[in-house]
């Protein structure tokens, strides 16, 4: 089970992309710098979508606000954290 608010969703006819919002106040400058949550985060929102619309591509991406920067998730690195989903379960605040 996956709780979570997908901040923008596009669906289209071969894709899907779904894009998260960040309000860091220092937002990372490139990919490997996102922090390890943030991907686990996109890695179970494509994990879902894939479930959902299976006949399409689905991409991800960060958007910060402060910059703003939008940077995107590119698909082996959603499979690399995929592989950490249902580990451990994550509660955060509402």
């Amino acid at each position: 089970m996956i709780a979570g608010t997908i901040d923008r969703l596009l669906v289209e006819e071969e894709r899907v992309v779904v894009v998260d919002f960040k309000t860091a106040r220092r937002p990372p400058a490139r990919l490997e710098d996102i922090h390890p949550g943030t991907l686990k985060q996109m890695a179970a929102y494509a994990a879902a979508l894939e479930t959902i619309f299976p006949d399409r591509r689905v991409e991800a991406l960060v958007l910060y606000t402060q910059t703003p920067q939008l940077i995107a998730i590119p698909p082996a690195t959603l499979q690399a954290h995929k592989a950490f989903l249902g580990r451990d379960q994550e509660s955060y605040p509402a």
